[in-house]
């Protein structure tokens, strides 16, 4: 997380997470994520080996 704050949802499970922080999953876990602050979020976000 470069900044702001999102919710990570990973199988139904939810994580909080702010500037700073960081997250690894498999990505076959369902997941979703929303902006959960007042201003914008922003991620560096990679996938190695690429999934798309």
């Amino acid at each position: 997380m470069l900044r702001g704050k999102i919710d990570l949802n990973l199988d139904g499970v939810v994580h909080s997470l702010q500037a700073g922080d960081a997250f690894c999953f498999r990505s076959h876990v369902p997941h979703s994520y929303r902006n959960a602050g007042d201003e914008p979020a922003s991620i560096l976000w990679t996938c190695t080996p690429p999934t798309f």
